[in-house]
């Protein structure tokens, strides 16, 4: 997944981001870490 669209890949990391700051979610690094 994402590994050859790099479009998808960043949409996919925008949406995780999004997610994360909508919950205060603080495990944002991790899943940076998961699809770079």
């Amino acid at each position: 997944f994402g590994l050859d669209c790099p479009q998808l890949k960043r949409l996919a990391i925008r949406i995780l981001s999004q997610t994360c700051s909508a919950t205060g979610c603080e495990r944002k690094g991790v899943y940076f870490s998961t699809y770079t």
